[in-house]
């Protein structure tokens, strides 16, 4: 699976031993040698992506305009273009067609109000270079994911893939045995549990931060209740489904690119 990876550390260390265990990292997400790379790193820093060339192509990480601020994205937004109206308008500046840059100035205007109202299927890391803090965030429903970890208590990690994170040197890792159990009796752990207690999976429409040594999560969405209308009929809900459905299609639409649709059963295929 493509994806995002990095470090981020308290204090200095080796360039030598960030390039290593970024290395590392990489080589446990190359799936295919075609798979192309990005990689950027500093004394304190080390964010990566991997994946097919024509997914997210644009070079990362991308940097805002003052260079305070970069991304590392992986996935895309669903109908940008209204936020990147309103972002203009604000008088942020675009280089080019990135929704990854759609991200980190929405996160420049609002902090995480800015994410919470991009719909899409996602997952980026956004790191301040002032405050050398980190926001990792999630889209709504968790169609991407993501895991992270703190080693040391000054080193934050994170990567799309469970696997990078335990290449990474220094790395120890105790079974999680509540974890375990539950993916033998369910076929996975439940909540933000892994099969490392030390390594945690950021759930769904969730922004982590990490500051001078500290996490701090916060749930920016959550799946809202659905109040019954006693007066709608059956006709009345067919209706209102089939406007929801064309209007979640309309809004993943591109101009560009060829376009597909993965059916599953008689009834995808009727809604069709």
């Amino acid at each position: 699976m493509p994806g995002i990876f990095g470090i981020i550390m308290e204090k200095a260390r080796s360039r030598q031993n960030l390039e290593r265990d970024l290395r590392s990292m990489t080589d446990s997400m190359r799936h295919r040698p075609s798979y192309r790379q990005r990689e950027y790193i500093t004394d304190r820093l080390a964010l990566g992506r991997i994946g097919p060339s024509f997914l997210n192509p644009e070079p990362q990480p991308i940097f805002n305009e003052d260079q305070s601020k970069c991304i590392v994205f992986d996935g895309e937004l669903f109908d940008p273009e209204p936020a990147i109206r309103q972002l203009t308008k604000a008088g942020h500046s675009f280089s080019g067609q990135s929704d990854a840059e759609v991200v980190l100035h929405a996160f420049e205007e609002a902090e995480v109000e800015g994410i919470s109202n991009l719909a899409g299927a996602y997952v980026g890391l956004i790191y301040n270079s002032i405050r050398n803090s980190c926001h990792l965030f999630t889209d709504r429903l968790g169609l991407r994911g993501c895991y992270y970890s703190v080693i040391g208590g000054d080193t934050f990690c994170f990567s799309s893939e469970f696997k990078a994170i335990v290449a990474i040197s220094g790395f120890v890792g105790n079974v999680d045995v509540q974890a375990a159990a539950e993916f033998l009796n369910v076929g996975f752990p439940f909540f933000e549990r892994t099969f490392f207690k030390e390594i945690k999976y950021l759930p769904y429409g969730s922004v982590l931060s990490f500051e001078e040594g500290r996490l701090k999560r916060y749930q920016y969405w959550d799946m809202p209740r659905i109040k019954m209308d006693p007066h709608s009929s059956f006709d009345d809900a067919v209706y209102e489904g089939s406007e929801l459905l064309l209007q979640a299609t309309q809004r993943q639409l591109r101009q560009s690119g060829r376009i597909g649709v993965m059916l599953s059963g008689v009834l995808l295929i009727d809604v069709v």
